[in-house]
């Protein structure tokens, strides 16, 4: 929450805040980013390279990024090239477990980092994913939520 002023907002987004809301809250719109973040499914930090080529663009060459986290329902990446919400991508990696997860998905979230020739991270919804692939990425996400649990302190 900042002032309405563009340097307190651009500030914000500096420091990765997924939301802004400038003084005074519209508390309708506070309720429903609340709502949102409430519907998001657990996800779990995982670093690894993922091959993509998004439909329609750059030739259809496949690129080179990492993902930033991944969840049951999708993953954040980060690119430098420049993506739009609604582009369609195909993609690869494979967990720790070896499991070669391969499938389609589509950007619905943008976090512009710096200028935007800097690219982004982007949140990618799966869209086309195989069961025999889903259940592994599953298993990922609640083995590892567990771990973390019960290495918090007070477990």
């Amino acid at each position: 929450i900042c002032e309405n002023a563009p340097v307190h907002k651009e500030r914000c987004k500096q420091c990765g805040a997924h939301a802004v809301f400038t003084e005074p809250v519209d508390i309708s719109v506070l309720h429903l980013k609340m709502l949102e973040f409430l519907a998001v499914a657990p996800r779990q930090s995982y670093r690894v390279a993922l091959n993509v080529a998004v439909e329609g663009k750059f030739n259809n060459n496949p690129f080179l990024y990492h993902t930033e986290n991944i969840s049951t329902t999708g993953m954040l990446i980060k690119a430098e090239e420049v993506f739009a919400q609604g582009d369609r991508l195909s993609f690869s990696f494979y967990l720790p477990d070896g499991t070669r997860v391969s499938a389609h998905g589509e950007v619905v979230r943008i976090v512009q980092q710096g200028t935007a020739s800097d690219g982004g991270l982007y949140g990618i919804k799966f869209t086309d994913i195989a069961q025999s692939v889903q259940s592994p990425i599953d298993t990922f996400i609640k083995n590892n939520s567990r771990n973390k649990r019960s290495l918090a302190p007070g477990s």
